[in-house]
């Protein structure tokens, strides 16, 4: 993405803010805004220099079109698909599911085009053996209503607590639909697909 001094970057989702974020304004001074729905781990980046945003779930982004020069998420859109109530709740068919999952996903990537002029949007691949958010091999192509009766269980346990199974993984089809303007790219491991990235 190549910042330079004074570039404004939108850390979309990161909670605490993304190290890679931190690191890079070490080097670079950047004008950094945090943005998360939730409120306590803004507080650690605000005390770093960054601004810091409480974004309400669901809503658009209360930030003007092209507002920042670099909007930067990092394993977040997967999470964006619909309430942890409803996630949590209710029973939905894989078709339903997917369904609701991927307009939300869709609104989340229009509005990142929207308020970025650039943006670098990373999310786990889909077909990436582990499900990194259980640490289970081959639970991420169990449909989403057997994961979500799961999790309550494995959250018990399991060493790995995921709260509420609200992710949509998506691979870099899903990801070119979303972000039509973008290029996407495909990190691997050992020659495994683990990453998915669109960025323009």
């Amino acid at each position: 993405m190549k910042p330079t001094a004074g570039t404004s970057v939108l850390d979309l989702g990161s909670g605490w803010g993304d190290p890679l974020v931190a690191r890079i304004a070490e080097r670079v001074p950047l004008e950094v805004t945090l943005a998360d729905v939730s409120e306590g781990p803004l507080e650690d980046g605000a005390s770093r220099g960054f601004r810091a945003v409480v974004l309400k779930e669901g809503e658009p982004l209360p930030f003007k079109p092209n507002q920042f020069d670099i909007v930067l998420s990092n394993s977040v859109i997967e999470h964006v698909t619909m309430s942890p109530d409803e996630c949590r709740t209710l029973s939905l068919s894989e078709r339903e599911w997917r369904r609701h999952a991927i307009a939300n996903q869709r609104r989340f990537a229009n509005e990142i085009r929207r308020v970025g002029k650039r943006y670098f949007v990373q999310t786990p691949h889909k077909h990436f053996p582990i499900d990194l958010h259980l640490w289970l091999p081959g639970t991420n192509w169990l449909p989403h209503d057997i994961v979500r009766r799961m999790v309550p269980w494995l959250d018990k346990h399991w060493i790995k607590k995921a709260g509420v199974a609200d992710w949509h993984l998506l691979g870099p089809r899903e990801m070119g639909d979303l972000f039509p303007d973008a290029e996407i790219a495909v990190a691997r491991l050992l020659g495994v697909p683990k990453s998915v990235i669109a960025y323009r």
